[in-house]
């Protein structure tokens, strides 16, 4: 577990919490304001550093899935072999296959996943309009992307 802004004196660093052993991470150091941002980033450090090939993300932000299937399609190419999405609470908790759904997507969806990201508002910028609505538009003419 990766937790940032947990330092008293320094909200800047980066501790990783592994099997109860504390360790100050200090690559991972970041001021980088866009939080959904900052979780790829330790998640690229995971699997460029430390070679996981295998990353679980606990969340229900859909800023964080939509960076997550944007960034699949590329840690793949580093020998990351799934990541997974926790969400929910109580008897709506899931583990969304992120890597399956990336597998799924036509690449013109995911490239401009960032854009969307940005546009349909995330924690530095306002919203202009929904993910729903951006992706609808990208979907492939004959209709493979379905979103509910």
């Amino acid at each position: 577990m990766y937790l940032r802004g947990s330092h008293p004196e320094d909200i800047t660093k980066c501790v990783k919490v592994c099997d109860g052993i504390r360790e100050n991470i200090r690559l991972l150091k970041c001021e980088h304001e866009e939080a959904d941002d900052r979780i790829m980033y330790h998640i690229n450090h995971a699997v460029t550093v430390q070679n996981y090939e295998k990353v679980i993300v606990a969340s229900t932000d859909t800023d964080i899935f939509v960076c997550l299937i944007y960034h699949f399609t590329r840690w793949n190419f580093l020998n990351l072999k799934e990541i997974w999405m926790l969400c929910g609470k109580g008897p709506t908790k899931r583990a969304i296959p992120i890597h399956e759904i990336a597998k799924i997507l036509d690449n013109t969806v995911i490239d401009i996943l960032p854009q969307v990201h940005g546009l349909t508002g995330c924690d530095t910028t306002s919203k202009i309009g929904t993910k729903r609505s951006a992706l609808q538009v990208a979907s492939p003419p004959e209709g493979q992307l379905i979103i509910n």
